[in-house]
């Protein structure tokens, strides 16, 4: 008797592996093209090459001006292999979890629609023209959930870079986004080394905070192979006006507020310098360091063939790591799904799938009334998504309905409030924008028909005169007078500000 799963794990030893052992990483900036050669050595990399070019804001987003940009920077970085990967906010990317019980596995078709409909308020394309990678999380699954990352785009602009870089005789087989390729640009070395790294673009702050403890962090936890989690907390937008130390300061104390002490922050992007690292070291007391690859990659045994490499780059590192099959599953999304890729994720169909290459190199038959089959079985499934989709804006149109009745009817009460409670309401709604950070406010009493005694703590006598200001710019407000600034024993209770303070606030009539 023929040995079927003989036959085919032959066949399959002399199929290459997926993961190419060189790469040339793209990553198209909002006012920059960086590219970084990469070559893998086993468990090493080796960095090759690097270069980068300045654009203008628009043109590494538009198409029609990508083309000299990249062929400049391709110039400055000399060879590169034809294996390529690109990074670019065109990609979103999501942490999430899926409604999926421990130890429960779904039909491929099931799962990939479950991402799908996890994406989809997240994307500006439609989910049966996109693009789709995830990963799931399983063996950190908790509860009744699995947590998984998901990255989509759609397939018009991943096919439209794809053509640019074929003219470059480059074949594109996944794009990354940054926030997605930035996650594997650093790694985590023992159980006390927990780490902040920070990638400062000109639009947005990301940080990640990185640790090695098993302890999971609801929906901000991403346990990323080979062992550390994730614990992520929104991109946020560069404030304009703001100094960037102050925003990445003020980032870092909400991760370590909300999650523990990091040893040490690492800080990369295109806004990265060692001024930056000055001045973030007069402000934190944790260790402050640059990213760069030899250290935040250490556990690949990088080896540099270039120059030093700047920490503009590592969002284009991250996506070479995962490309070149280091740390599990890519998330960068393809339209390549090779066949081999397919029967080696099932594993238990060799034998089947080897018996019916056979049969079909005989039947033709068979092979033409199967392809019919499965023509109409993805028509079939096409026609269940739409029916998805269709489903969800029904019920969404309900929901939107529902809800604009009810703001319309709070609408119509808050217009006919009398002038005085309407003053009420804008004084309640604004005090939270004027509090400042040093103050805590612990009582708002009535003392009559306009009048109000507002009480609290602060950590600095001068807060208090700036909440004064502030409440005496209310358009409700007519009247301000500190009444009392006392300085308060901490000793009696612990954590208590040092100076407390009574304010009395005339609303207008």
């Amino acid at each position: 008797m023929t040995n079927i799963s003989g036959i085919f794990s032959a066949l399959r030893s002399r199929v290459p592996s997926t993961s190419p052992k060189k790469v040339i990483s793209i990553h198209i900036g909002r006012n920059s093209l960086k590219a970084v050669v990469v070559r893998r050595d086993r468990k090493r990399l080796v960095i090759v090459s690097a270069a980068q070019v300045e654009t203008d804001t628009e043109a590494t987003y538009d198409l029609n001006k990508i083309g000299r940009a990249l062929s400049n920077l391709l110039n400055e970085l000399g060879s590169y292999p034809k294996d390529g990967i690109i990074v670019t906010d065109q990609v979103k990317f999501l942490a999430s979890e899926l409604p999926i019980p421990p130890g429960k596995k779904l039909p491929e078709e099931r799962l990939a629609a479950a991402v799908a409909w996890e994406m989809e308020p997240y994307i500006d394309f439609v989910v049966q023209e996109g693009l789709f990678a995830y990963r799931l999380q399983q063996d950190r699954t908790r509860t009744d959930n699995t947590p998984v990352l998901i990255s989509a785009m759609g397939k018009s602009e991943f096919e439209a870079i794809s053509e640019i870089l074929k003219d470059f005789r480059i074949s594109l087989s996944h794009a990354y986004s940054p926030d997605g390729a930035f996650a594997f640009a650093s790694e985590v070395r023992g159980d006390a080394e927990n780490r902040i790294v920070i990638s400062c673009q000109h639009s947005a702050i990301t940080a990640l905070f990185l640790s090695t403890t098993s302890e999971a962090f609801v929906l901000k936890a991403i346990p990323v192979e080979p062992g550390f989690h994730i614990a992520v907390i929104e991109t946020i937008p560069v404030e304009p006006g703001v100094p960037l130390d102050q925003q990445i300061k003020r980032v870092v104390h909400e991760l370590t507020g909300s999650i523990g002490e990091a040893k040490e922050v690492v800080v990369a992007g295109d806004l990265a310098s060692e001024e930056l690292i000055d001045q973030l070291k007069a402000e934190l007391s944790t260790e402050v360091t640059i990213w760069k690859p030899e250290e935040n990659l250490k556990g690949f045994g990088i080896t540099l063939e270039t120059g030093d490499m700047g920490p503009a780059y590592a969002a284009a590192m991250g996506a070479a790591v995962q490309e070149l099959g280091l740390v599990g599953r890519p998330l960068g999304v393809t339209d390549k799904i090779p066949l081999i890729k397919r029967v080696r994720e099932r594993v238990h169909l060799a034998p089947a799938v080897a018996l019916a290459t056979v049969i079909l190199c005989f039947i033709g038959h068979y092979a033409f009334v199967k392809s019919r089959i499965g023509h109409y079985t993805s028509e079939v499934k096409e026609l269940e998504q739409k029916k998805k989709v269709f489903t969800r804006l029904r019920d969404e149109r309900t929901r939107l309905t529902s809800r604009q009745k009810d703001i319309a009817g709070k609408k119509r009460y808050l217009e006919n409030l009398p002038e005085r409670q309407k003053n009420l309401v804008l004084l309640l709604s604004g005090i939270p924008d004027l509090l400042p950070d040093t103050m805590v406010l612990e009582n708002i009493i009535q003392e009559d028909a306009t009048s109000f005694s507002i009480a609290g703590s602060a950590l600095q006598a001068s807060s208090i005169g700036l909440f004064a200001n502030q409440l005496s710019r209310l358009e409700a407000g007519k009247q301000v007078t500190v009444k009392a600034i006392t300085k308060q024993d901490e000793s009696k209770e612990k954590g208590r500000l040092p100076y407390g303070f009574s304010v009395e606030l005339t609303l207008k009539e």
